[in-house]
């Protein structure tokens, strides 16, 4: 079996490759909300004590945060589910 970064989606079966196909997009949450994070923190760090550039900046984190828990709780909604119906 190959790993995902060689070009192919792993293995031939078809839950490999939706599982690959769902990593990937995890990968890219992951990635989504660290850059969201940074550009609040970034946002906040600059506000300088300005209310409206802080509350931007904390409303963007609430959001990024929020938005993550919903992904996560629906991959291991999705992943209980799936394992269960397998069985």
């Amino acid at each position: 079996m190959e790993t995902v970064g060689s070009g192919k989606l792993g293995g031939d079966d078809l839950p490999t490759k939706i599982g690959s196909v769902i990593g990937t997009l995890l990968e890219f949450t992951g990635v989504a909300f660290f850059l969201l994070i940074v550009y609040a923190g970034i946002t906040w760090m600059t506000a300088a004590g300005d209310p409206g550039p802080t509350k931007k900046a904390k409303d963007i984190m609430t959001a990024a945060i929020v938005g993550l828990i919903f992904v996560l709780s629906a991959y291991a909604i999705t992943s209980f589910i799936g394992q269960n119906v397998s069985k």
